[in-house]
């Protein structure tokens, strides 16, 4: 089983596995209200445990 760690902001996507071995980093604007989050995969499994969310403050 490979352990994903995910970043998303409102601007950037950022995928790393946890050796550091494989990165994925992308710009993304979503629209202001927006507020979900969605997973598509191409594999027969996969299982998310635990996702964790932070709210964090501005640094204006």
């Amino acid at each position: 089983m490979v352990t994903l760690h995910m970043l998303i902001d409102h601007s950037s996507l950022e995928i790393f596995d946890i050796d550091g071995e494989s990165v994925f980093t992308d710009c993304h604007y979503p629209c202001p209200s927006s507020q979900d989050v969605e997973f598509f995969v191409q594999a027969e499994k996969m299982r998310i445990t635990p996702l964790d969310a932070w709210r964090l403050k501005a640094i204006r």
